[in-house]
């Protein structure tokens, strides 16, 4: 639900943290299409999740 808003609203990127004993938490980002990334000097996962068809961005307000 909140990566359909994002989008909607015209994000073109989200970004997670975790930590990597998090398994619940990778699993559900790799569920979503999350590309995971771990960092060397830390614990921590960075997953990106990236929507296959991204729609046009919203109109912006002409003033």
């Amino acid at each position: 639900m909140l990566l359909d808003e994002a989008t909607r609203s015209g994000a073109r990127t989200v970004v997670a943290d975790t930590k990597a004993h998090n398994t619940a938490a990778l699993t559900a980002l790799r569920r979503n299409g999350a590309q995971i990334i771990t960092s060397q000097d830390t614990v921590e996962v960075h997953a990106a999740l990236m929507p296959n068809e991204m729609p046009p961005p919203p109109p912006t307000a002409n003033l």
